[in-house]
């Protein structure tokens, strides 16, 4: 037995069951696929058997084939997941099939919770949070009206009418962005029966509104749209291409009273040629629910919350 220069042990030499033990883990440690060595181990050690365990399994075929001729009318099981068996054939969801590839795969990483009726809970996906759209309408309205008062403190004109203007460009952006976290206030719950779903899948969708809120009107529906970002000379600029949309819920709504829940059980067939669920720096395929919600006495709503929909692999 010799040693290499970093320190690993040569198993050349080595014969018999032990020194095929040693030799399945060169491999691994060459190549820095630490993470592998309990695989390899255990399987090593499965390869390794006396001559008396080889002659007891060999004499034990006929018996175990005829065990397997008389359950021959029992469904197999296959092992579609640690410590869970189910018939084979029983088709997989996208998560089991997918699984830690998940985090991998160039799709959106969402925040997902167990869900009360259906499978997971979806949140709702904005750009941008309300932190930073607070903050740049506070930062736009500090910046512009200081130079107000100093137009009028000059008693400038011209000054004071741009100062005007760019202010209540401020005033409007500050408005705006309050009234649109107000009315996230009132969003529902939306869970679906399926996270990631397939395409050509049908979905069900369960919305809960909860109030108080008097509704007048409520639409609920499923997108999918491409989302593009490129760079014009110093500028950034967004576009979004619809590419599919259907509604499945509209209808005038109604007053739900503090501690009620209005909810809708909704199902849809996602298209099977549609694009998949992507992200990248720059281009990205969402699908959502959409729920816009007209709200009386209160910020009205439309918001989406974010699913992924990837595309069946082949058999």
């Amino acid at each position: 037995m010799s040693f290499a220069s970093g320190g690993i042990v040569e198993v050349d030499e080595l014969h018999g069951d032990r020194g095929q033990i040693f030799s399945r883990f060169r491999a691994p440690l060459l190549e820095g696929r630490c993470g592998d060595l309990p695989i390899v181990f255990v399987k090593a050690l499965q390869g390794t058997r006396s001559a008396e365990a080889v002659a007891a399994e060999k004499s034990a075929a006929p018996a175990a084939a005829a065990a397997a001729a008389a359950a021959s009318d029992v469904m197999p099981v296959v092992k579609v997941a640690a410590d869970y068996r189910s018939p084979a054939g029983t088709a997989r969801s996208a998560r089991e099939v997918y699984g830690a590839a998940l985090g991998a795969l160039p799709v959106q990483k969402l925040e997902l919770r167990p869900g009360q009726v259906l499978a997971a809970e979806v949140s709702f996906h904005a750009p941008q949070g309300s932190f930073v759209e607070i903050f740049v309408a506070l930062l736009w309205n500090g910046f512009v009206w200081p130079f107000l008062f100093v137009a009028v403190g000059a008693r400038s004109i011209l000054g004071s009418l741009v100062s005007v203007l760019f202010c209540g460009v401020g005033l409007f952006i500050l408005v705006a962005t309050v009234r649109k976290i107000l009315g996230r206030q009132r969003l529902p719950r939306v869970e679906v029966s399926a996270e990631p779903a397939y395409l050509g899948d049908e979905l069900r969708l369960h919305v809960d509104q909860m109030g108080p809120a008097r509704i007048t009107r409520y639409v609920v529906g499923v997108r999918c749209e491409e989302i593009v970002k490129y760079t014009v000379g110093t500028n950034t600029r967004t576009e979004r291409h619809e590419v599919w949309d259907t509604t499945l819920f509209d209808e005038p709504g109604t007053h739900v009273r503090l501690g009620e829940h209005w909810t809708h059980d909704l199902r849809v067939q996602l298209p099977a040629e549609a694009p998949a669920s992507f992200e990248s720096a720059n281009n990205q395929v969402l699908w959502t629910v959409r729920v816009h919600a007209e709200i009386a006495g209160w910020p009205d709503y439309d918001e989406g919350f974010a699913f992924r929909a990837l595309p069946r692999p082949a058999a």
